[in-house]
């Protein structure tokens, strides 16, 4: 068994680059003023490096069927370039770029900008800031409590997207893709089939070829624009409030308080004496159902707050408060929780 520890005199914001065809490499950010490596392999290790007080180049060769370490400081620059890695990157406060052929790849806790491209295996997002793009091929990807923009690129695969606080742009190609308990603005494309649910997200538009469940939220101001090739799914919770376009071939509306009328192939309707939100859905067949949604649905759903959004939706509906000023306040309660957060 080949043991190799080595540490590098490296500045606090320096860049550091490493290589590394195969193996598994764990990255961890520290308050050091140095960069720490540990390589356990089976094999001889190859180690070749370049260092200077601002910048440090560590290239590995060979096949290392140890787990290596690095440690590095928080407001260094990183890059790593793999082919076959199992990679853990975490506790890092600046730019992390990864270029990785096949894997499985973790991202954690990083507030920063993170770019990313990835050829096969799986990938995952744990409560990061800040900017993420990922180019991926045949990646399993999930993404947890991400606060920021996340724009994701994703050739084959499934996505299960799960707490997002910001904007997304996703290009989807076949597969099942689940976005969940998240708000912001969310834009995509896809090819496969999609889930948006227990979301509270300002302004959705969409274009798939797969089917769309979308369940809307509680008294909240919100566009919706989505256009399919196949059928939607979307869920009503009683006390939301919106005015609803469905250009549709066929329609199943299982919810009496949401009268639609039907003119120049449009269903149109509204639900809710003042709607505050707009529903435009083009595609096959539309079923429309009443949904609950669960008291521990999401973070994002305090029970407090729903309560707060549903006393101004009610007002609305009894005539004691204008449409408009509802509208205000439902926008200051949610600038509100986001400066808390």
């Amino acid at each position: 068994m080949a043991h190799l520890s080595k540490e590098f005199n490296i500045t606090l914001n320096g860049k550091v680059a490493l290589s590394l065809d195969k193996g598994e490499l764990d990255v961890r950010g520290w308050d050091e003023e140095c960069c720490k490596l540990v390589v356990e392999s089976e094999k001889p290790i190859k180690l070749n490096h370049k260092a200077k007080s601002d910048k440090l180049y560590i290239s590995l060769a060979g096949e290392l069927t140890k787990q290596v370490q690095v440690y590095l400081p928080k407001m260094c620059d990183l890059f790593v370039d793999g082919s076959y890695l199992d990679l853990s990157i975490a506790n890092l406060d600046y730019k992390v770029k990864v270029d990785n052929g096949n894997g499985k790849t973790s991202i954690t806790n990083i507030d920063g900008e993170i770019k990313v491209e990835q050829s096969k295996g799986s990938i995952e997002f744990v409560s990061n800031h800040g900017k993420v793009r990922a180019d991926l091929g045949a990646v399993e990807t999930e993404v947890y409590n991400h606060q920021g923009e996340i724009n994701l690129d994703i050739g084959r695969g499934n996505l299960n997207l799960k707490g997002l606080d910001g904007d997304a742009r996703l290009i989807l190609a076949k597969g099942k893709h689940v976005v969940t308990d998240s708000r912001g603005t969310l834009n995509f494309n896809s090819s496969g089939d999609i889930s948006i649910t227990s979301s509270r997200f300002t302004r959705v538009k969409g274009r798939g070829f797969g089917d769309t469940v979308l369940h809307l939220p509680i008294a909240y101001v919100a566009n919706y624009s989505l256009t399919t090739s196949g059928d939607f799914y979307l869920g009503i919770p009683s006390d939301s409030a919106f005015s609803l376009k469905a250009k549709v071939k066929s329609i199943d509306n299982k919810v009496d308080s949401l009268q639609l009328t039907k003119g120049n192939g449009e269903y149109k309707g509204d639900k809710g004496l003042h709607p505050l939100g707009d529903v435009s859905l083009e595609g096959k067949h539309l079923k429309i159902e009443s949904i609950v949604l669960k008291d521990d649905s999401a973070d994002f759903y305090d029970k407090e707050e729903n309560q707060e959004s549903l006393k101004i939706l009610r007002m609305v509906e009894e005539g004691t408060l204008d449409p408009q000023k509802a509208e205000e306040l439902l926008e200051t309660f949610e600038e509100f929780e986001k400066g808390e957060n």
